[in-house]
């Protein structure tokens, strides 16, 4: 057996999955997915094949004719699940497995019709990232296997079904809909994304359609009606959208990312839509991961920051492009800050401190960071300075023409860096930068005058000097960001009193900033925002801010409390990645 992947029961000696054919019937009373799958491989399979499943009902494999096939599931195993192995009675190139999915499995968020913002019907949405996409169809788990797919997903009439694929159309009869799609771009499996609920869509574009349900539609498609502009601006950086549809899912509050790229349609945070269109940066990210991601993919998650850092990176240039370089510069300070506490928090001499990671035993959930993206994007923008944007610029589109729709590692990126620049790696040590944990000494440095500015008036706090009312009135949203993010974390009642006021933090809408108001609020223990940290947290859940948060209130005894009330509130609708991680800060309170 030939392992490539630590998160995978894939074994490269065996032939690939190319593509499968999915029908499932949704099942929300009682909350699990009747399934069936024809996986289609590159070529005969002759003995055994050993697919990745997790807590998957297996109920008959056979051969399209019918023929029974034995198969065995293994015990579950941590964090890769369990080993599915069917035993082909004779070659074959496809093979169908009916199954049924379980309420526990790790890719589903069920949320009951109050959890929505609608509160008339259920919701339900998949989470695939990183190997979850295993515990929906039992297949070869591992971003290095790409696969193309058809789908035929059945539920209640009154329900919609959004899928990250190409629409086939809609079958009806007297009770259920069933809603065809195909995906004839290979991807790899932790691409696989679809919701179901009450929800509707709006044309944004001549390419893009955003879906949400009835009641944020309106502000949803306001938000992000520029959205061509931003494909096009994409396009003339890095080529040709090569995913025909870009369409943008806003899900309900308890999604715990951001976003998720998800190809032809992108899963968005609702705490995104604040209303002036200020963190459509999150969009700018998904957007790029249309070329860095999901054309060119990491093959397993040790090589996680190829994914995320070229895609920080690109999500930079089309901000400059579209906003300015002050923009841009303001984004990389809010990712150098972010970066500076991911180290802290592991540790600076921490194996997770590296670009390159060794996660052989480790869940990459467990380990996830803004190390992988920050680190990364600042290598390749050291890159980019060493050898002048033009050139670069050349390197950035011969890299994902070589490279589109397959997955690669370190090695073979390192390798066509030294084809292109020949000398270019050891110039900037980049074994430095991969291999070795911190942040380099080499590293670029981010500067602009108006960013100094800001960050001298966000130091000038520490001494008593507040900024006049002119001054927050000209500072942009992002500028806000960063001035938060440079004050002390413990203030006296009269330095909070001065912010809520002046900043106008009841009435503010970003969530970006409203989350290191709470931060400091909490640790300051500052009572007349209590309020207002419990009614964001029993309506967000999105890690960024849950998690930072959750870690601030454990800093006094009445936010402790107060934390502990409110997940007792919210644990049955966080998603349940978010769920473990407030579990593990407010676990970490008593050890105080």
């Amino acid at each position: 057996m030939a392992k490539v992947d630590p998160h995978s029961f894939y074994d490269d000696l065996e032939p690939k999955i190319k593509s499968f054919d999915l029908k499932m019937k949704i099942d929300f009373e009682k909350q699990a997915i009747l399934s069936s799958v024809k996986l289609n491989f590159e070529r005969e399979v002759i003995g055994k094949i050993h697919l990745d499943s997790r807590d998957l009902q297996i109920n008959s494999v056979h051969f399209k004719d019918g023929t029974e096939l034995n198969f065995k599931v293994y015990e579950k195993k941590p964090i890769v699940g369990n080993l599915f192995e069917i035993d082909f009675s004779k070659p074959s190139q496809s093979v169908v497995v009916d199954y049924e999915v379980k309420k526990e499995s790790s890719a589903l968020q069920w949320l009951k019709p109050e959890q929505t913002k609608g509160k008339v019907a259920p919701y339900l949405f998949t989470q695939c990232q990183p190997h979850h996409a295993r515990s929906l169809i039992p297949l070869q788990d591992s971003p290095s296997v790409r696969v193309t797919y058809s789908a035929e997903i059945s539920v209640k009439k009154e329900l919609t079904v959004v899928m990250a694929a190409g629409s086939s159309g809609v079958r009806e009869d007297e009770n259920e809909k069933t809603f065809l799609f195909k995906m004839p771009q290979p991807i790899p499996p932790y691409l696989f994304a679809f919701a179901v609920g009450r929800i509707t869509s709006s044309e944004i574009g001549p390419r893009s359609k955003v879906w949400a349900e009835p009641e944020m539609i309106e502000k949803a498609s306001y938000e992000f009606e520029e959205i061509e502009n931003i494909i096009k601006t994409a396009e003339n950086l890095f080529g040709p959208y090569e995913w025909e549809r870009y369409d943008l899912l806003v899900l309900p509050p308890s999604f715990p990312y951001g976003g998720m790229e998800n190809p032809r349609c992108t899963f968005i945070t609702p705490t995104i839509i604040v209303g002036d269109r200020s963190l459509v940066g999150v969009v700018a990210h998904e957007l790029a991961h249309s070329w860095t991601g999901n054309l060119v993919t990491n093959k397993n998650y040790n090589h996680f920051w190829i994914n995320e850092g070229f895609t920080v990176w690109a999500e930079r240039r089309i901000t400059e492009a579209l906003y300015g370089v002050e923009a841009a510069t303001m984004a990389y300070a809010q990712g150098f800050y972010a970066l500076k506490n991911a180290m802290k928090e592991f540790g600076a001499d921490s194996p997770y401190t590296c670009l390159v990671t060794n996660l052989e035993g480790v869940d990459p959930d467990e380990v996830f960071s803004d190390i992988p993206y920050e680190k990364g994007s600042l290598f390749l923008r050291l890159l980019e300075e060493t050898v002048s944007r033009k050139s670069f610029d050349r390197f950035i589109r011969a890299y994902i023409e070589k490279f589109r729709f397959s997955s690669i590692g370190t090695d073979e990126l390192v390798s066509f860096i030294n084809e292109y620049f020949e000398g270019l790696p050891e110039k900037v040590d980049a074994d430095k930068w991969l291999y070795k944990p911190g942040i380099p000494e080499n590293c670029p440095k981010i500067y602009s005058s108006r960013l100094e500015y800001i960050k001298n008036l966000s130091d000038g706090f520490k001494f008593g000097t507040y900024p006049t009312k002119e001054e927050i009135g000209l500072m942009k949203p992002a500028e806000k960001l960063v001035y938060f993010q440079g004050l002390p974390k413990k203030l006296s009642e009269e330095e909070c009193q001065f912010l809520e006021k002046n900043f106008e933090l009841r009435e503010m809408t970003n969530a970006e900033i409203l989350s290191k108001w709470f931060i400091i609020s909490a640790t300051s223990n500052y009572k007349p925002t209590f309020k207002m940290i419990r009614n964001f947290l029993l309506e967000v859940g999105r890690m960024k801010f849950v998690k930072p948060i959750y870690k601030a209130m454990g800093t006094n005894k009445e936010t402790r409390q107060l934390a502990k009330e409110i997940f007792e509130i919210t644990k049955e609708s966080l998603h349940p990645l978010t769920r473990t991680v407030v579990e593990q800060e407010i676990s970490n309170y008593e050890k105080d």
